[in-house]
């Protein structure tokens, strides 16, 4: 992978053979890196032990037809697709082809909203997001292009990349993910503090240095917000700012998308995709997306 490129080299994007999973699909082309590797997986919930030969053939034809009402073909810079049928608890077999080295990011989505907070954020997001060891693209069903898959290259609509950050607990996975994806937008990055009434908010200088110390674009905007929870602050700030994409830093395993964090909190309340990017001691990604482990 070249230094800085804004795409990943092995892609993993998690679909159910449903309409709903047709925006996670097409999008999760535009990350992989032309010369790299998207796999597309789909999970039967049937136990591996009662899923025999036939099922499996006609499960993998359903995702090849699927792949291909979805893709464009003949694009030359799709990456190498791979088909995979998994049989069993999808959460679990999600987050097995998603270990590294197997995968550098995932792609999956969520079921909408409703009146149960499983059906908001999908039991199967939340237990990816929960304990993915790459960072996690959360795609909602929308009809909405974040790319539009070209014919020479991806075109990204991303609008404001938004970057919620606290000043005081920042995690280098995350601003390095956020300046290799700015190169995927005309837009400024915008590197935000949300606090809490009666909280200090960062001042605009305090928001400069954390960019130039992480080696950020020099194209990136720098506000403070105040909302009744942080993570209503950045759902506002992003419908706001247009952004199409916020980047968010995960809590540590123990606090990670437990009912009342703040990522899970965006991901059920904001139109936009989130890409989570896990904590720097539990998956540490060079700015060119290699591992020291690689």
């Amino acid at each position: 992978m070249k230094p800085h490129s804004c795409f990943f080299e092995k892609v993993l994007c998690a679909v159910e053979l449903l309409h709903r999973s047709t925006a996670t699909l097409y999008n999760s082309v535009a990350f992989a890196q032309p010369n790299g590797h998207l796999r597309v997986l789909t999970v039967d919930q049937t136990s591996s032990h009662q899923a025999d030969v036939p099922t499996s053939a006609m499960k993998r034809q359903a995702l090849e037809d699927f792949v291909r009402r979805t893709i464009p073909s003949g694009l030359p810079y799709l990456p190498l697709l791979d088909f995979v049928v998994a049989f069993g608890n999808p959460a679990q077999e999600i987050l097995r082809a998603g270990t590294p080295p197997n995968a550098d990011l995932v792609v999956a989505g969520t079921r909408g909203r409703g009146r149960l907070q499983e059906a908001i954020v999908g039991s199967v997001a939340h237990s990816v997001l929960r304990h993915s060891q790459v960072p996690v693209m959360v795609i909602p069903p929308f009809e909405t292009e974040l790319v539009s898959l070209e014919a020479t290259r991806p075109v990204f609509h991303l609008g404001r990349i938004l970057v919620p950050v606290d000043p005081d607990r920042v995690d280098p996975n995350q601003l390095r993910v956020a300046a290799r994806l700015r190169r995927a937008s005309h837009d400024q990055l915008l590197l935000l503090h949300v606090q809490r009434p009666g909280e200090r908010a960062a001042d605009a200088s305090q928001l400069s240095d954390l960019a130039k110390r992480h080696n950020l674009p020099n194209a990136t905007a720098v506000a403070s917000a105040t909302g009744g929870t942080i993570a209503q602050g950045i759902v506002d700030v992003a419908r706001g700012e247009n952004a199409g994409l916020i980047i968010m830093g995960l809590e540590r395993q123990e606090q990670r998308m437990e009912p009342g964090a703040i990522s899970y909190e965006v991901i059920r309340h904001t139109d936009a995709v989130v890409l989570a990017v896990p904590p720097s001691s539990h998956a540490p990604i060079t700015q060119d997306g290699v591992r020291p482990s690689d």
